[in-house]
């Protein structure tokens, strides 16, 4: 059994759409219902855009509508309150599409939460709501992970065998192996990291470790409803503390969400 795993960052190109004064838009863009068939084989997952190596050029394979809006309004998915049929991977989509010369990270996130209001038809609302959730911090032993190694370094697997867990097939970023999770990311940053612990735990994670760089990120667990074998592994929350030397803290306190009022499943034609 295997997985795709989305990570957050983030055909040829159609449907030109004239600048609206005031209004960040993208050069061009397509829009298009993914095709089942590609499922099997083809990554999940966005890539490219400003502050990666393919800043002019953003795209998008397999993903849900929910998974876009996330992205789009630099939320974990417990943050978004939508219908069901925004996460079900019978609406997915791929993306491509052209960011304007020069944009900044801020600018590029406009642009694509007009992307779906227009092909979308996308209508959201901000609600803050009070919630259970959790700090990422570092423990009393500081972090048990390195920094990445430069960009197009080989993936180093000592951090893997160093925590006892099995190798990563290549090309994956998360593999089950004997009832674990296995996770390598050799770039992650610890923003990226508290929102996949949160997706993974279906609650909302800070990330509050004051570590600003991008490390190599090797761990394993064994989820909850795999646990009460005799060779179970640790859990998620025991992985991060013993193999990464984080911790979670818990606590209750506002959380903004996005509240999805209305979409259409069938983007507008390119």
């Amino acid at each position: 059994m295997r997985f795709k795993f989305v990570l957050l960052f983030c055909a040829c190109v159609c449907g030109v759409y004239g600048q609206t004064p005031g209004r960040l838009e993208f050069d061009a863009a397509s829009v298009r219902p993914s095709s089942p068939a590609d499922l099997r084989d083809s990554p999940v997952g966005c890539r490219g855009g400003p502050g990666t190596g393919d800043p002019g050029v953003f795209r998008c394979s397999h993903m849900t509508l929910g998974n876009l809006v996330g992205l789009a309004y630099h939320l974990d998915f417990t943050q978004l309150s939508a219908p069901d049929w925004l996460n079900d991977t019978q609406f997915a989509f791929d993306i491509e599409a052209k960011v304007l010369a020069g944009a900044s990270k801020e600018q590029f996130a406009l642009m694509f939460q007009n992307l779906l209001i227009d092909r979308f038809r996308l209508a959201v609302h901000r609600e803050t709501r009070d919630t259970q959730q959790y700090d990422l911090v570092v423990g009393k032993d500081g972090p048990k992970f390195k920094a990445a190694a430069p960009a197009g370094s080989p993936p180093d697997p000592s951090a893997l065998r160093r925590n006892g867990c099995p190798p990563v097939p290549n090309g994956q970023s998360l593999a089950v192996a004997n009832g674990q999770y296995v996770l390598h990311i050799p770039d992650w940053s610890m923003d990226v990291l508290s929102t996949q612990v949160a997706y993974l735990l279906h609650t909302h994670v800070n990330d509050a470790t004051g570590l600003t760089g991008k490390y190599d990120i090797a761990m394993c667990w064994t989820p909850e409803n795999m646990q009460g074998a005799a060779d179970s592994g640790p859990t998620l929350q025991q992985a991060l503390q013993d193999q990464l030397g984080l911790r979670l803290e818990s606590k209750k306190g506002p959380v903004e969400f996005i509240v999805v009022d209305s979409a259409d499943k069938i983007p507008i034609a390119n």
